[in-house]
């Protein structure tokens, strides 16, 4: 336990901490005014009236974390580049006679979780085609939600040194150490918790989802077949075109569910599915301290008498006995680091900031507002199929299955290229209702929770005019038609489609990483794939923007959702000691 703080002493004794390490610089007091920049943006080392003083190692130490809080969108679309540019060499090695432009394109689309392809991936060896789904999972949404707290355990423990006991501290400012402390290893937790839940809910859906779909399949589907389909629909990459699925059940309702649970579904089931990890760390909990109960019992000093020696008095002292009979420090370590991870879900699941400890864990309210949402969206996206396909694509099924079918269809195509009918039957307003689908934000509610916003970034106009997203889908589009619609209209006067609808339906598709197209009639490939080199770095460069619309735009340590908490849990520590 950390000490309450009430008896802390001006100078402390270094001990075992979770966060020590390494040998304490000497100290350089810098001046203790409350409007230092570095103290007050760090949100560390404040509280007034104290001050820390900070060494000029530690100094820089803030100055990194605050780049972090500011350019963590920047470190993100780095990431996501760098992976681009892993993905772009290995196909250029592995794929021959593949062009460096679709390279580059099928790289984005990859890694960005986009399933637009300009080319038919169809046909790549079997090495390849393992290389691109696995190019999907660094940039699933998925696993990159797990970044802020794993970056978050980063900067903690960077910050390590100054939660110390210093020699020269006041009472104060011990004080506040002591808090800090606390609260960092609170926060240490519940960041590990948070980072970890992110990649057990990727190994279960993902093994859950591929087991199911190998049993009930029928198919035929090969072990390949499985993993690929089940990577690439869970996230929402689907190359390839699924009509021939349409009458497999099992196919059409697993490859949506893997559609939804790996994207839109995610904040809805995510709340659930922490605490069903909440309930399964409380079993062995339980079993833990039960199993210690037993090896407690077991070396009792009754049963540990062998040879009919008896014991020495100094082995029947009290001290000594609990000293030589307890049960081993191991058992101990253990129930204490499963109590610290008890807490820290207790504190994510409670707390009135959840976006803190995880960005797609919402407040109960929230989470239920996300599910009307999906299911409402859903529902609105199934009506063109009830009014206009039921009689159309939809044909030769039973209507129960064509109920299913259609929600199916809906559920997962506002953000997958999971299409189990052919989408040159749609209609113009059903076409348009797809769009609009597609157009609308994947959460319709406020993703950006930390305190810093677009518009303590960026002051001027012409600056938020660039960062519109509807001015670059626009200009998108224009550039499209001016460079395509001379050499493309000859192609399109016997299709039910012009190239504007085409071109606007793409753009859409691709920013939000969705992956339909309205191709040509017998083509393997996206629109995009019949258009020029420049045309595909403009539907690049949209999946590359679209991809980053969901990220945070600042990161801190939390110590502000912590604070209220600590303060209570502070207080209700000191009664019992003021009053004796």
């Amino acid at each position: 336990m950390m000490p309450s703080g009430a008896d802390v002493p001006a100078s402390f004794h270094c001990q075992a901490l979770p966060f020590e390490g390494g040998e304490q610089p000497p100290l350089t007091p810098l001046p203790t005014s409350p409007r230092h920049h570095h103290s007050r943006a760090s949100q560390l080392l404040f509280e007034a009236p104290v001050l820390l003083p900070l060494t000029a190692d530690q100094r820089h130490v803030v100055e990194q974390l605050d780049f972090f809080k500011k350019w963590y969108l920047f470190c993100h679309f780095v990431y996501i580049c760098t992976w681009v540019l892993i993905g772009f060499l290995g196909l250029l090695i592995m794929v021959p006679h593949l062009t460096a432009i679709d390279a580059f394109f099928i790289a984005v689309s990859s890694v960005c979780n986009c399933g637009l392809q300009s080319v038919d991936v169809g046909e790549w060896p079997f090495g390849a085609t393992l290389f691109r789904h696995l190019l999907l999972i660094p940039g699933g949404i998925v696993i990159t939600s797990s970044f802020q707290p794993l970056l978050r355990l980063f900067m903690l423990h960077r910050v390590r040194h100054v939660f110390y006991p210093q020699e020269h501290d006041t009472p104060q400012e011990a004080l506040l150490r002591t808090r800090k402390r606390a609260e960092a290893r609170r926060l240490h937790y519940a960041a590990l918790v948070s980072a970890i839940t992110s990649f057990v809910y990727f190994v279960v859906v993902n093994g859950a989802l591929m087991t199911l779909l190998w049993t009930l399949n029928v198919s035929h589907l090969s072990a390949f077949e499985v993993f690929c389909m089940t990577l690439a629909s869970f996230h929402s990459s689907i190359f390839l075109p699924m009509e021939v699925y349409a009458s497999d059940a099992a196919v059409t309702g697993l490859v949506t569910a893997a559609c939804a649970l790996g994207f839109t579904a995610f904040p809805v089931v995510l709340r659930f599915f922490m605490l069903c990890e909440w309930c399964s760390l409380w079993v062995v909990r339980l079993l833990s301290a039960l199993l210690c109960r037993c090896v407690e019992q077991g070396r009792s000093p009754v049963d540990d008498l062998s040879d009919g020696e008896e014991r020495s008095v100094s082995e029947t002292d009290d001290v000594s006995a609990a000293l030589l009979y307890s049960p081993p420090r191991r058992f101990h370590v253990l129930l204490r680091y499963l109590d610290d991870m008890n807490a820290a879900f207790r504190e994510a699941m409670s707390s009135k900031e959840p976006g803190t400890f995880h960005p797609f864990l919402f407040r109960s309210s929230e989470t239920a507002f996300l599910g009307f949402a999906w299911c409402a969206l859903t529902l609105m996206q199934a009506v063109p199929f009830w009014c206009e396909q039921w009689d159309g694509v939809l044909h030769g099924y039973t209507w129960p299955y064509k109920i299913y079918l259609s929600l199916c269809q809906a559920a997962a195509v506002r953000f997958a290229a999971a299409s189990f009918v052919p989408l040159l039957e749609y209609s113009n307003a059903h076409v348009a209702v797809t769009i609009f689908a597609m157009y609308l934000p994947a959460l319709p509610i406020s993703t950006d929770r930390t305190y810093r916003k677009w518009k303590q970034m960026f002051r001027t106009s012409v600056v938020r005019l660039l960062t519109s997203r509807l001015f670059w889908l626009f200009t998108g589009m224009v550039l499209m038609l001016f460079a395509e619609e001379s050499e493309m209209r000859a192609q399109l006067l016997q299709s039910r489609f012009d190239i504007m609808t085409r071109t606007f339906f793409e753009v859409i598709s691709a920013y939000a990483g969705c992956g339909l197209s309205l191709s040509l009639p017998d083509s393997n490939v996206s629109f995009v794939g019949l258009t020029d080199n420049f045309c595909k770095l403009i539907i690049a460069a949209v999946i590359l923007g679209g991809r980053h619309r969901f990220v945070d735009l600042g990161i801190d340590l939390g110590f502000s959702s912590l604070q209220s908490d600590f303060d209570a849990t502070f207080v209700n520590e000191r009664t019992p000691s003021s009053e004796t």
